[in-house]
């Protein structure tokens, strides 16, 4: 197995293997639920309900399955760039992704579209994107790129803070967001 990803409620786990396939399982059966055949699967992400998963590609794609219908849904708005990391918002409207050439995209589920394509800020050693988050109530997503880390409004666009002054490059976010003392 190459990637493993446990869904949020903790009842299905899904692996991709060497064959750049995605097996799905259910952990009370221990039943193969799903086999999914896809081109060159990098990683993937379970959403929120684990009605989804998202595939992201070789090639710089984030492919959508429902995995309750077994259906392909269609393919988010590509990358330039290697997609380093991605998430789906907690009510699952939304995607976003962060490529190598800093890039983050928040694209709409339902039809695909990009809905904003914001350049993170790369700092002179560390080059890439490495974490994103959105906050509990969707409207705002953190990204971090190196040391710094920026907080965007989802809606506009606009980078609402950047923190920058870490001594190594920032590999995980979460945590409880108070937007009153964190945002302007």
């Amino acid at each position: 197995m190459r990637w493993i990803q446990i869904s949020p409620d903790g009842g299905n786990i899904a692996l991709k293997d060497k064959d750049y396939q995605v097996l799905n399982w259910n952990l009370s059966s221990g039943e193969r639920s799903q086999t999914i055949s896809a081109p060159k699967i990098h990683w993937l992400r379970f959403s929120p309900n684990r009605e989804k998963i998202a595939l992201i590609t070789y090639d710089h794609q984030s492919l959508l399955w429902n995995l309750s219908n077994r259906g392909r849904l269609q393919p988010l708005t590509a990358h330039r760039n290697w997609i380093r990391v991605a998430t789906f918002s907690p009510d699952e409207d939304k995607f976003a992704s962060l490529s190598d050439d800093s890039m983050l995209r928040i694209c709409d589920v339902s039809t695909g579209h990009c809905l904003q394509a914001l350049q993170v800020v790369v700092s002179d050693e560390y080059h890439g994107a490495y974490a994103i988050t959105f906050c509990p109530q969707g409207l705002y997503v953190a990204s971090s790129s190196g040391e710094t880390a920026q907080f965007w409004d989802v809606c506009t666009g606009h980078c609402l803070q950047t923190l920058k002054g870490h001594s190594t490059a920032i590999s995980e976010m979460a945590g409880y967001w108070c937007l009153h003392q964190v945002l302007p």
